[in-house]
């Protein structure tokens, strides 16, 4: 049977009718508008995002240590109460947005036991597989719906730098070491100069903990790489109990 106009106009006069085909034609103008990622040339010229000669790519706004600290301070908390007895950890990242005066927040969180360490190297060894699993996770999380509505796009689970902020954002809390002193340490280049690489294309996803070069410059310095956890004792002393993922927590805005 062919379509008929006069059927849309029938049911566009039922006042419930019509309100539904409204929210459902907002829903989906703001689903596709935020899809469309957002000006990385504004986050770069206000240094949220940049690029060193040293290490590409970096997402300064991850490379804050303030969540990889308390987690350091946890693991060590709960060994230094009976070195070498299995203990639990959680470990918790999220992401939130304010829509129409709703707080909208996402989050990953995994659940581990920990067991057997013996020294503070130990301590930082099972720290960074926790915070490295669970970051690797949070990036996967932002390329799929819902949680890209939150983060922008799909296009931003492993933004070129994001990994990288991250590793930075544990070698700072495991080392004392400030955002600031990396940026001039790492050679940041100038943000209109970085603006510039990025519109033409001098980026890609990344889903590894090493960087991209684009120059040919990059050269990590070795006490900012990722740490070389052996993948035995990784088996015997950190255990995945339970990977936890909420999407949507919604909250009024203050």
């Amino acid at each position: 049977m062919p379509f008929s106009g006069n059927i849309l106009k029938q049911y566009w006069r039922r006042p419930r009718s019509r309100r539904f085909l409204l929210s459902a034609v907002a829903l989906g103008a703001a689903v596709a508008w935020t899809q469309h990622p957002r000006d990385m040339r504004k986050l770069i010229l206000a240094g949220e995002h940049g690029y060193t000669r040293r290490a590409g790519w970096v997402n300064w706004r991850h490379a804050e240590p303030l969540g990889v600290r308390d987690l350091l301070r946890n693991v060590e908390a709960q060994w230094q109460k009976a070195p070498g007895d299995p203990f639990p950890i959680r470990f918790r990242q999220c992401m939130a947005g304010i829509y129409l005066g709703v707080r909208v927040e996402s989050s990953v969180e995994h659940h581990y036991e920990v067991r057997g360490l013996a020294s503070p190297a130990d301590v930082q060894w099972a720290a960074w597989l926790i915070f490295k699993n669970v970051s690797e996770d949070f990036e996967r999380a932002q390329e799929t719906l819902p949680d890209s509505l939150i983060a922008d796009s799909v296009l931003s689970g492993f933004r070129d730098g994001d990994l990288m902020g991250n590793l930075l954002s544990f070698q700072c809390a495991v080392q004392g070491l400030t955002v600031w002193e990396l940026r001039e340490a790492l050679e940041t280049l100038p943000a209109p100069q970085a603006a510039s690489m990025w519109t033409s294309g001098l980026h890609a996803k990344n889903r590894t903990w090493q960087p991209h070069d684009w120059l040919g410059t990059v050269n990590l310095p070795a006490h900012l790489q990722p740490p070389a956890v052996p993948a035995t004792w990784a088996f015997e002393h950190v255990r995945l109990l339970h990977r936890e993922r909420r999407s949507f927590r919604l909250s009024v805005s203050d």
